[in-house]
């Protein structure tokens, strides 16, 4: 046998002979804590009753804790070592997750012998943001970079919320890039992190983009006075159209104020004239106003039988009624006039007799839908036929209240679209946009 074989087979038996007395050494075995903060722990060092031991340290991963034959290497305030050389940890940290490792050092011929255990102190999330001031301003064009960091154990996931919504991110990532390509981009960002101790953590950072700053001249000027501040546009133009941001910054902050230029019709007003709206048994004439500087291309007239309070399938109303309760649709033409105030009536036929109505009106223009206008109650005159059961409102004069907080059932809802294409090019048309158009910016600053 050559000598490098023999010392080779040496070193094996030598390391199985080491592995043996390692296993009779501890009657404990290495253990992974995963506990919470402020609980103690137990790390046990337990001993071969037969075995001698000279000398025992302990490790927190590779620095010194204690030493049972050094009185100048003293345990931490909150560390006990017992009379088996177990080690107690009591209040738990977060800095507490690491490696302990217990090492007994024997007299000769054996040498020391090491056991070590984990310990991972697991804590809620603490969630910062990336600005750490939670706002980031920049220029149209340019990057957005946010984030969050945190610390906690287990290491948290993420989810991010533009605006309360929910964001369909490929991946839980705690930092976000993008181009600010244009302003709908901008709001308010916020990361959730959460790794199932205790509740998920958040925090937002809003995102400004800013847009081309208003050039003033002899058209457009803007007009300032202590507290209240005005742009004023003497003359609109279709460029002229689109969302407009107004900053008020002092040294203890900033805030906006946004306002939307748009050239679509405002609310229609119903008016209420008994001479003019004329009423049958079986038809009402109905008739409103609205305020647009761009033709009025239709209206949407919607009507239904008015129930009041009562469900439509109420038992006690011994009717019923199924679709006479949905809201039907009359679609009216427009007029040719360029404005500003347009007025339009229509006679509904083909009404039931001694029964209240109600409707609603949205217009429409080059530039899309206004938004629905107050409900207008009436009631046709009495009459022979059949009838719906609401005998208290026969003798009901025709009156408006506010519209519904929801939309009523089956409106189609009114959308503004941009159809700046199409803008009228002849010289009536263009004149009709010659107005002064004042947005009134007040900002009322609160000096402590």
């Amino acid at each position: 046998m050559s000598l490098t074989m023999s010392i080779n087979v040496l070193l094996v038996i030598s390391l199985f002979i080491n592995f043996g007395v390692c296993e009779k050494v501890f009657k404990s075995i290495p253990v992974v804590f995963k506990i919470y903060e402020n609980e103690s722990v137990l790390l046990p060092c337990y001993i071969q009753d037969n075995e001698t031991v000279a000398r025992v340290k302990w490790y927190k991963n590779n620095r010194l804790l204690g030493d049972t034959l050094d009185q100048h290497t003293l345990l931490p305030s909150r560390m006990y070592l017992h009379r088996n050389y177990s080690l107690q940890i009591d209040n738990m940290r977060a800095h507490d997750t690491a490696d302990y490792t217990c090492e007994v050092i024997r007299p000769e011929p054996f040498g020391p012998i090491k056991q070590s255990h984990s310990i991972e102190v697991q804590c809620s999330p603490i969630v910062r943001t990336i600005p750490e001031e939670g706002f980031l301003e920049v220029r149209k064009g340019e990057y957005v970079d946010i984030g969050c960091e945190t610390s906690g154990t287990p290491k948290p996931t993420f989810e991010w919320r533009k605006n309360g919504e929910a964001m369909a991110l490929l991946e839980h990532r705690s930092r976000i890039r993008f181009r600010a390509e244009h302003r709908l981009l901008a709001g308010v960002y916020e990361c959730i992190a959460d790794n199932g101790v205790g509740d998920p953590v958040k925090a937002a950072i809003r995102v400004i983009i800013q847009g081309k700053p208003v050039k003033t001249d002899d058209r457009i000027i803007i007009m300032g006075h202590e507290n209240s501040h005005q742009l004023i546009f003497r003359t609109v133009r279709k460029s002229d159209l689109g969302n407009y941001t107004f900053r008020a910054e002092n040294k203890l902050g900033m805030a906006d104020v946004s306002f939307k230029l748009t050239g679509v019709p405002n609310v229609a007003s119903f008016k209420v004239d008994s001479a003019l709206n004329k009423a049958t048994s079986t038809s009402f004439t109905l008739i409103w106003e609205v305020d647009s500087y761009s033709t009025i291309i239709e209206y949407n007239l919607w009507i239904r039988p008015y129930y009041g309070s009562r469900s439509p399938m109420d038992a006690d109303s011994l009717s019923t009624v199924g679709p006479g309760y949905f809201w039907s649709k009359i679609v009216v033409p427009g007029d040719s006039i360029d404005g500003p105030i347009h007025s339009a009536s229509y006679t509904v036929r083909g009404l039931t007799p001694s029964t209240v109505y109600e409707a609603t009106v949205t217009s429409r223009n080059i530039f899309g839908w206004s938004k629905t206008s107050a409900v207008l109650h009436f009631a046709t005159e009495p009459g022979v036929g059949r009838t719906l059961p609401v005998t208290d409102y026969t003798d009901i004069t025709p009156t408006l209240e506010e519209p519904e907080s929801e939309q009523p059932q089956n409106i189609t809802q009114a959308h503004v679209f941009e159809r700046l294409n199409e803008m009228p090019t002849s010289d009536a048309a263009r004149e009709k946009l010659n107005v002064t158009v004042i947005l009134f910016l007040i900002c009322i600053i609160w000096l402590n």
